[in-house]
């Protein structure tokens, strides 16, 4: 049987994980902005809502995904916002118009709001008191490498965007 120390261990990466997967998508868009532009042919207001309908998701999802992990139970709720955050990017990656890809932005955020918002939580919850600030510093420290190493990401999906 794992013992308390090792599945706490284990649990902190994977929300370290999903929080650093789910964060390189703010890099990687920004990025491949102008090329999303030319892809999808732009004004300027239209390219704003790339990052427009993501905030919006964020500011609609967090409240929701907070309260229904007070329901349901935090692990629950972060295991749909993975899935969530799934279709979302899997929806952003092949969608044929731009409509569609704005619905994909918007619902990978419904998703990525939950994963930062319940890791958080998951971390509070298995650190002791004295743990507590360094176990959520680590969210933001991910995040913040999540974002500069997102760049070197749209290397490799370079192609998709022409």
């Amino acid at each position: 049987m794992i013992n308390t120390v090792e599945k706490v261990r284990s649990h902190f990466w994977i929300y370290a994980i999903a929080v650093f997967i789910s964060q390189l998508d703010g890099g990687t868009v920004s990025t491949m902005l102008p090329a999303l532009t030319r892809t999808f042919g732009l004004s300027s207001v239209n390219s704003s809502w790339v990052a427009g309908i993501y905030t919006l998701g964020l500011v609609i999802g967090t409240p929701i995904a907070s309260n229904l992990s007070d329901i349901y139970g935090a692990k629950k709720i972060f295991m749909g916002e993975l899935g969530i955050w799934f279709l979302g990017a899997l929806l952003t990656g092949i969608a044929p118009t731009y409509g569609l890809f704005l619905l994909g932005r918007f619902i990978l955020a419904l998703g990525d709001c939950g994963i930062i918002v319940l890791s958080i939580n998951l971390m509070l919850h298995t650190a002791g008191h004295q743990r507590q600030g360094r176990k959520v510093s680590v969210v933001g420290v991910v995040s913040g490498l999540a974002s500069i190493f997102a760049p070197y990401f749209c290397r490799v999906n370079a192609g998709l965007y022409r």
